[in-house]
């Protein structure tokens, strides 16, 4: 039998292309809020921690938005992106599990494109 002697991790990552149908360029942060009925329905389909609460998903979102002030801009068309829960970041951890399903906003469309292991 053999035994592995260091880490193993079990993370994911996932490839999605966020769609700005606007003529301007916008910030994730703009994406997180105009969507941030994700991170309700997260809390209810995903059942530990902070989510449970109403407070714990604020905290979430105000998370999510420090998170995506730190990535580039979504530019008007097609934007490649990937979430994944190994970065360690909050909106990473999300929008890996909530962005799978194929989706639309005022400004944004999104869809998946392919798991990354």
């Amino acid at each position: 039998m053999k035994i592995r002697d260091g880490f193993v991790s079990n993370s994911s990552s996932t490839s999605f292309v966020i769609l700005n149908k606007t003529g301007k360029s916008l910030s994730l942060a703009e994406f997180v809020k105009e969507n941030e009925y994700l991170v309700r329905q997260y809390g209810k389909q995903y059942h530990w921690g902070r989510q449970e609460t109403p407070e714990g998903r604020a905290e979430i979102l105000k998370d999510m938005l420090v998170d995506a002030k730190r990535l580039p801009p979504l530019h008007p068309g097609e934007n490649p992106v990937i979430f994944g829960d190994e970065d360690g970041t909050t909106i990473g951890g999300v929008y890996d599990y909530m962005l799978r399903e194929a989706g639309s906003s005022e400004r944004f469309k999104w869809w998946f494109v392919e798991y990354l292991r």
